[in-house]
């Protein structure tokens, strides 16, 4: 999901995905909304997806899954 005005909102907006059908672990909250304080000590490296074989999402998780593969 794009990034949202609060934590609560982001949570709100989970779940009426979820209603409508979709599977929970497909649903990424922003990191931005995680971030305790805007830490910049926060691992982002799992907000991302691979479409079509590409990965896409933030620098590190991007960084992190060719390390892996």
């Amino acid at each position: 999901m794009s990034e949202c005005i609060s934590l609560d909102v982001a949570n709100s907006r989970k779940q009426e995905l979820i209603s409508i059908g979709l599977d929970e672990s497909i649903i990424k909250i922003h990191p931005n909304n995680l971030k305790p304080n805007n830490s910049e000590l926060f691992d982002d490296s799992y907000y991302g997806a691979k479409l079509l074989g590409s990965y896409i999402g933030t620098e590190s998780y991007i960084s992190k899954q060719l390390k892996t593969k």
